[in-house]
C-alpha cells in the first residue's frame, strides 16, 4: 500500500479547501497532478488558481456525458437522424446544461481547464461508465441479483437490449490515466476512453451471465409485454459508441484486463456487496413471470449456478 512507503508524502485535505492550501502547495513542485473530482466550474477554477504555472501537467477526469448524444439519451436534446455512428472527440457537445439539476457540469470543467490555464498543459480524459470492484453505483447489481435469485430469464425490451453504450473496466480505465500522466505527448489533448468493441446491452448481459455461471436465458420481450418496472424514460435511438482511436494510436492504449476477466471480477465483487438502499420496485418478478408466460416461455426458478 502506498501509505506504508516512506518515499511517498501525503497531504490530506478537503477538496473544498484547495484554495486555502494555495501558498503551501506552491512551495512544492508537481510533475503531474491527476484531478479526479472536478465536477463543477468552481472546482475547476480552484484547481486552476492553485496549479496554473506551478506544476508540469494536469490530467483531468471528464465524462462521456459531455456529448450531445448523451443529452439525446436523457431526452434533454433533440434526436438527430444524421448523428455519428461512433462518437469522436470532435463530436457535438450538449447544448442542454446542468442535466442533473445541480451545478455539476463537465462541459464547464473542460472549458475552464482549456481556456483559463494559459501556463498549465492539460490532458482531458472523457471516461466511460466504469464498472468493476468498488463501483460506487453497483451498475450491474440488478443483473447479478436476478442471476443469483435464479430467474429463468433476464428480460430486455428491444430498444434497450439493442442499445450500445461504451463502458470500461476499472483497471483498463486506470491504465489510460497512467499513460496520460507518463506520456508528455498527451499534453493539451482530449481523449476518449472506450472499449475495443461495444456490445449491445443484451450482449453485455450475456457475457456477464456467462461469467456468473448463469443457466437461464437473455430474452428480448416485446415492448407491449414488458413490465413497467423494466422500462426507462430515455431515448435509445442513438447509440453511445465511443471512438477511442486517438488514445490507442497516440499513446498505445489497449485493455490490460480482458472483457471476460473483467466481468468475472465484477461479478465476484458484486456478490459480496449490496448497495444501500436498494430499490426493490425494479425487481417485480411476478410481472416478469407474467410477461414470460404471455410470450409463451417457461416460468420458474433456474437451479443453481453452472
Amino acid at each position: 500500500r502506498a501509505e506504508s512507503s516512506p518515499s511517498i508524502r501525503h497531504i490530506y485535505a478537503d477538496l473544498d479547501s484547495l484554495r486555502d492550501f494555495r501558498d503551501a502547495l506552491r512551495q512544492l513542485h508537481f510533475d503531474t497532478v491527476i484531478h479526479m473530482l472536478a465536477m463543477t466550474r468552481d472546482d475547476a477554477r480552484a484547481a486552476a488558481t492553485v496549479f496554473n504555472g506551478f506544476t508540469g501537467r494536469l490530467i483531468v477526469a471528464s465524462s462521456q456525458d459531455v456529448y450531445a448524444a448523451f443529452g439525446v439519451l436523457l431526452k434533454k436534446e433533440t434526436h438527430s437522424g444524421d448523428a455519428p455512428q461512433r462518437i469522436t472527440e470532435s463530436a457535438p457537445l450538449r447544448s442542454a446544461r446542468y442535466i442533473r439539476g445541480d451545478d455539476y457540469e463537465k462541459i464547464d470543467v473542460e472549458q475552464v481547464f482549456v481556456h483559463e490555464c494559459d501556463t498549465l498543459p492539460v490532458t482531458i480524459l472523457r471516461m466511460p461508465p466504469t464498472y468493476g470492484p468498488e463501483d460506487p453505483r453497483s451498475r450491474f447489481f440488478p443483473l447479478v441479483k436476478r442471476i443469483d435469485d435464479g430467474r429463468p430469464a433476464i428480460l430486455f425490451e428491444p430498444s434497450a437490449g439493442n442499445f450500445r453504450w461504451s463502458h470500461g473496466y476499472v483497471e483498463n480505465v486506470a491504465h489510460a490515466f497512467v499513460l496520460a500522466a507518463t506520456r508528455p505527448e498527451a499534453a493539451n489533448r482530449i481523449y476518449n476512453i472506450g472499449e475495443a468493441r461495444t456490445p449491445t446491452q443484451a450482449e453485455r448481459a450475456s457475457a456477464i451471465a456467462r461469467a456468473a455461471g448463469y443457466r437461464g436465458q437473455i430474452v428480448m420481450i416485446p415492448l407491449e409485454l414488458c413490465p413497467a418496472s423494466l422500462l426507462r424514460d430515455v431515448d435509445f435511438r442513438h447509440d453511445l459508441v465511443i471512438d477511442d482511436a486517438a488514445i490507442r494510436t497516440e499513446l498505445g492504449y489497449m485493455e490490460q484486463v480482458s472483457f471476460e476477466e473483467g466481468y468475472r471480477r465484477t461479478v465476484a465483487w458484486q456478490r459480496t456487496r449490496c448497495p444501500v438502499p436498494v430499490d426493490l420496485g425494479q425487481f417485480d418478478y411476478a410481472a416478469e413471470d407474467a410477461a414470460l408466460a404471455a410470450a409463451g416461455m417457461p416460468v420458474g426458478r433456474v437451479p443453481g449456478r453452472a
